[in-house]
This record gives C-alpha cells, sequence and structure tokens, in this order.
C-alpha cells in the first residue's frame, strides 16, 4: 500500500474525542456499530472514525498494515462488518485501542489550538 504524508489533524474531531467526559469507544465495539448505533452519538463517532483511518492510515506500521488488510478483504461480494471481522479476527484489539488513545492525544498535543 503507498503511504502518503499526514493530512493535518482535525482540531475538531481531536477537541470532540476528548473533551468532557467523552471517551472512545472500545473498537471491538465500534467496528460493528450498526447505523442507528453510529448515530446515536453522530458527533463522537465520526470523531472517532475520522481518528481510526488516520491511526490505521499514518500510525505506527503494525497497525497501519491493517488498513490494507480491510481493504483487501473488502473485495468481492462481502459487507464491511465481514471483510473487517476477516482482517481483524486474531488482532489484539485491546492493544489497538491503546494504540489509537495515544495517537489520539500525540495528534493533540501537536496541534495548534488557537
Amino acid at each position: 500500500m503507498e503511504t502518503t504524508a499526514p493530512e493535518a489533524p482535525r482540531r475538531d474531531h481531536l477537541r470532540t474525542l476528548l473533551a468532557g467526559r467523552n471517551r472512545l469507544v472500545p473498537l471491538e465495539r465500534f467496528f460493528y456499530l450498526d447505523y442507528r448505533g453510529f448515530y446515536s452519538r453522530p458527533d463522537v463517532h465520526y470523531a472517532q472514525a475520522w481518528a481510526v483511518v488516520h491511526f490505521l492510515r499514518h500510525g505506527p506500521r503494525r497497525w497501519t498494515a491493517l488498513f490494507a488488510d480491510v481493504l483487501r478483504h473488502c473485495e468481492g461480494d462481502v459487507t464491511e462488518a465481514v471483510a473487517t471481522w476477516r482482517a481483524w479476527s486474531d488482532v489484539d484489539l485491546e492493544a489497538m485501542d491503546q494504540a489509537l488513545e495515544a495517537h489520539v492525544r500525540a495528534l493533540w498535543a501537536g496541534v495548534d489550538r488557537r
């Protein structure tokens, strides 16, 4: 998979994820949110979706390889949920949760908040 320069962090999404009592949804649940679940908290869930994609495209190599796996598993007539499960059924999602949170916090630390 071709790597690209990281896009500028979205301050609005980072602020949403780190504000008040907002917490990242554990990926074990987040990856399987249905339409109703996702739109029950669209601001937080959309911000997390952006953060997950940013993390998978520009984070540590251990995790960026998973993005290519999901795309590869999306080929053919399968749902996104099935492709995600096939690619990540043996992934330590708790470790990924921790790495994602560290990625979000590192992005926030580097953002000009003016």
